[in-house]
């Protein structure tokens, strides 16, 4: 979706991973919405390299930064998987986010 002057919206980030992963989430999460410590200096930059099909070239990369955890919570339990790992869903905001291919 497209804002003024061509800007586009970023959409918000849903990030799922294992329970055991959870000490530096919750550490984040406690920092940033707990104790409020929310402003761009809390917030965090990442990137989500693309593979190809070998998992092993590099196609390109979307470089995330400005985001922010609004919420953590454990996964639904309507994921069923063989393992039954536990899980938990991080919900983030993103100020922007930057393709290179």
């Amino acid at each position: 979706m497209t804002g003024s002057k061509g800007a586009v919206d970023v959409p918000d980030m849903r990030v799922t991973f294992a329970e055991a992963s959870i000490a530096t989430w919750a550490a984040w999460h406690q920092e940033f919405v707990v104790d409020g410590k929310n402003d761009a200096a809390h917030e965090k930059a990442g990137t989500l390299t693309l593979l190809a099909a070998n998992g092993k070239d590099q196609l390109g990369a979307v470089t995330f930064s400005g985001l922010g955890i609004y919420r953590l919570s454990p996964a639904s339990g309507d994921d069923k998987t063989a393992a039954q790992v536990a899980r938990v869903v991080a919900d983030l905001y993103c100020q922007r986010m930057q393709l290179a291919v």
